[in-house]
């Protein structure tokens, strides 16, 4: 009776994980860095049934018992136990096989306590003490466990849309542009593309039209300061350089805008050549860098004079 009780209390618990991951996806800001960590995270868990239990053997830090096996820190009932509750999850071990019991602790949790429970899992100092691989340096291991995580989690993706997992560790810095950056202009217009376009990045599927957007923005940046674009142009290279020559940003406009025009971001005739993920991925963070750099020198000038 008791164990019937115990096994429907957790049913409820998974349930309630559902629901939770339902409410926050609804309810939470997408210009948030936290929405697009924890999207992925529930996209993984819906691609790939044994999320949880791959997860659990990270934590554990062994494969088949064999802790040298594993780039991650080995853990016993005890560290376990510490493992969550520094994160303020109350659950304690106590003595049950290790993984297993993990995994189900794992599927009782909403994906946003599972994006603090992978982050937890790369805390440097665990790395730092774990005296069962002597021989290695901790920061190979560390390396070592971070590549681990990354292929396990483009493993919960369709190959067409993998996962970043510089993202979730919070390595990337193109995501500073994204969520860090505060940078606006007089001009509503453009600040509302800029938004946009930050915004479609963010979602899945999107990638192309925030491309788009962002080349909307760059082509009203050079009207911000004259309604003429040629002029606009020159009186905004004269306000931004600073160490860099208003020559060499010219020439960076002139690319993306010849980028713009010969491939298929804002014009889409037959004669236009397409573009893979990874080449709009790395055009949209060399225009958003070009922009951000442009709005900041402008207010920065504006604020000087």
């Amino acid at each position: 009776m008791a164990t019937d009780i115990t096994l429907h209390i957790e049913n409820l618990e998974k349930l309630r994980a559902l629901l939770d991951d339902s409410v926050y996806f609804e309810n939470s800001d997408d210009s948030h860095q936290e929405k697009l960590e924890v999207s992925k995270i529930i996209e993984a868990r819906k691609v790939s049934p044994s999320f949880e239990i791959q997860l659990a053997k990270f934590i554990c830090g062994d494969i088949q018992g064999v802790k040298e096996a594993s780039p991650f820190p080995y853990r016993s009932s005890s560290q376990i136990t510490e493992f969550f509750q520094r994160i303020y999850l109350p659950f304690q071990h106590n003595g049950e096989t290790r993984r297993f019991w993990i995994e189900e602790i794992l599927k009782r949790l909403n994906s946003a306590d599972l994006l603090r429970v992978i982050k937890n899992l790369f805390r440097l100092e665990d790395f730092q003490k774990d005296f069962d691989q002597p021989n290695v340096p901790w920061e190979v291991r560390f390396n070592q466990a971070q590549e681990e995580f990354r292929r396990f989690m483009d493993s919960c993706k369709p190959s067409r849309d993998r996962i970043d997992i510089s993202y979730i560790l919070g390595l990337n810095i193109n995501a500073s542009l994204l969520f860090d950056e505060e940078v606006h202009s007089e001009d509503e217009v453009l600040n509302e593309l800029l938004e946009e376009a930050k915004k479609r990045y963010t979602r899945q599927g999107d990638l192309h039209i925030a491309v788009e957007k962002l080349w909307d923005v760059l082509e009203r940046l050079k009207t911000v300061l004259d309604s003429k674009k040629k002029s606009g142009v020159q009186l905004l290279l004269q306000r931004v350089n600073e160490n860099i020559s208003a020559e060499k940003l010219d020439e960076e406009f002139q690319e993306l805008s010849r980028i713009g025009n010969t491939h298929r971001i804002r014009h889409h005739e037959t004669d236009k050549s397409e573009l893979s993920f990874e080449e709009l991925r790395y055009l949209f963070f060399r225009c958003l860098a070009l922009v951000n750099y442009c709005l900041k020198r402008v207010e920065q000038t504006k604020s000087a004079s």
